[in-house]
């Protein structure tokens, strides 16, 4: 039993195990990287065009001026000052406040 129990924990031991060369494994972590930076440059300019495209729409802001939301303090400061002109713009423009339409004033007497 005892020599049953040696030749199973020597098997074990003389094992060999699968191993990976070092210039493979170098080479899968820069594919992975060059990878994720391009999906990385690919989504800051689908940012930028998107928000660029409201800040010139809402705004008549640059489109570069998107670029300026990727500054971490400068983001928030920005978005409160767009916001309050968009505001301003809405009530300039009398956007956002109900109209009459003649047919529901008929209906509703």
């Amino acid at each position: 039993m005892l020599t049953l129990l040696a030749q199973a924990t020597t098997d074990f031991s003389t094992e060999t195990t699968g191993t990976v060369d070092t210039a493979t494994a170098t080479g899968v972590g820069i594919f992975v990287l060059v990878i994720y930076l391009a999906m990385l440059v690919a989504l800051a300019f689908f940012y930028v065009f998107t928000f660029g495209n409201i800040l010139q729409a809402a705004l008549g802001k640059s489109k570069w001026m998107a670029l300026l939301l990727f500054v971490p303090i400068v983001n928030f400061i920005l978005m409160i000052i767009w916001g309050l002109e968009a505001s301003k713009k809405n009530k300039e423009m009398g956007a956002g406040t109900p109209t009459q339409d003649s047919d529901t004033d008929t209906a509703a007497k």
